[in-house]
């Protein structure tokens, strides 16, 4: 299974696909990831053709053939700008399915409860939240793609309603069992393993990687 992300940092935080190419390879299956990601980007920069980021997406899309190309937005875009999002992700799509490949987007979180962060955009936790869910749900349902609700993991389980710590002090980047929670997502979706996975990074306890599991397994129909 051949795997191309394009996003920004909260892609390549940890080196977010490698953490689950590795929980993938590690668990018998075969799979490669390659990520095109810059900071900031927004889903239709990667249209532009002018930036080299652009220009490095279109060539990578074009290269072989990907089993799965994930879409990662701007942390606030399908929330805030809603319409252009979803114009980027429709024209994305049309390529993404003219190369006989399956669109999958990357739902991603809130930022943290009670931060500046979260305040510039007007909503509380639980609004802001449902704003990125609908997007990034509307994204996938109007292009026939995948939906990964890493976003649904991140409410239930980090702080102030689960027990976990998920982000960094920026109140919005992932820290490594952030991308790590990411990961297991895709891991669980993409794959439909039986059981929890072999592998975890040094720094996430077996108990952390048990509980993300079983939450995973029962949040927003995963």
């Amino acid at each position: 299974m051949k795997i191309l992300f394009l996003g920004n940092s909260f892609t390549y935080f940890h080196h977010m696909p490698r953490l689950f190419e590795a929980m993938a390879t590690n668990s018998g299956f075969e799979v490669s990831v390659k990520m095109v990601t810059e900071g900031g980007f927004w889903l239709d920069q990667f249209l532009d053709g002018i930036t080299e980021t652009g220009k490095l997406a279109d060539k990578t899309l074009a290269e072989l053939h990907w089993d799965y190309v994930v879409l990662q937005g701007q942390s606030a875009e399908p929330a805030l700008e809603r319409q252009r999002f979803l114009r980027a992700a429709k024209k994305l799509c049309t390529n993404i399915h003219a190369a006989g490949t399956t669109p999958v987007f990357y739902q991603t979180w809130s930022y943290e409860a009670g931060s500046d962060k979260l305040a510039s955009t007007g909503m509380d936790y639980s609004e802001f939240y449902r704003a990125l869910k609908e997007g990034y749900y509307q994204a996938s349902v109007q292009n026939h793609g995948l939906l990964i609700p890493v976003g649904d993991v991140f409410y239930h389980l980090n702080r102030p309603l689960g027990s976990l710590q998920l982000m960094t002090g920026d109140a919005h980047h992932p820290n490594l069992l952030g991308s790590y929670a990411a990961a297991m997502c895709f891991y669980k979706l993409l794959l439909n393993p039986a059981c929890v996975p072999l592998w975890r990074p040094e720094g996430v306890t077996q108990q952390q990687q048990t509980l993300l599991w079983e939450q995973i397994q029962t949040l927003s129909n995963i």
